[in-house]
């Protein structure tokens, strides 16, 4: 039986060392996933940390409801699809946040299912990563730009929405592109 699984089953028993050591063995998966919905939610600092709360909870019932037996799926995916829809679950309750609709098709180009300009960028690297110079790098105008983008609007349509030129729109476009491509290379 794997580490993972003798693991599981001590969480189960009630062995908080347990859990505490399989949570540091999937702790890139679960920071990488509360990186990725505190940006996509654009939470403050409170937010963030119930974002990681629910990522926790979320992970410690997967551990408890995880069925050792299964040879189809990883404990570490059926892990990551708790997390997900927990934090989508969190995510509805928010208040004055965007359109469920955009967050899902925001996520899904993030995560390279979609073809994009920036596809080949964000497939070579990790989802967290771009995130945190998204946030990081972009002014707000630019974020707001950016995030219109991966969202799959024409310069037209993101201009119409900013309430700026389509020249604007494209130069903000290129600044992005020339930011996020020197941060990774």
């Amino acid at each position: 039986m794997s580490h993972v699984s003798e693991l599981i089953k001590k969480v189960r028993g009630g062995d908080q060392a347990a859990f505490e050591a399989l949570s540091k063995h999937y702790s890139p998966l679960i920071l990488s996933m509360t990186q990725l919905y505190s940006s996509l939610c654009e939470a403050d600092e409170t937010e963030k940390e119930d974002i990681l709360q629910e990522a926790m909870v979320a992970f410690y019932r997967a551990s408890l409801r995880y069925d050792l037996a299964s040879t189809e799926v990883t404990f570490g995916l059926y892990a990551k699809v708790c997390i997900r829809n927990r934090l989508i679950s969190f995510w509805r309750r928010m208040p004055d946040r965007k359109n469920f609709s955009e967050l899902s098709e925001l996520e899904s180009r993030l995560n390279g299912s979609s073809p994009d300009p920036l596809e080949g960028i964000l497939q070579r690297e990790d989802v967290s990563r771009m995130l945190a110079i998204v946030n990081n790098e972009l002014s707000p105008y630019e974020k707001k730009i950016f995030s219109l983008y991966m969202l799959g609007r024409t310069s037209d349509e993101i201009a119409l929405s900013v309430g700026k030129t389509k020249k604007s729109v494209s130069n903000a476009i290129y600044r992005i592109r020339v930011k996020i491509k020197g941060l990774l290379s």
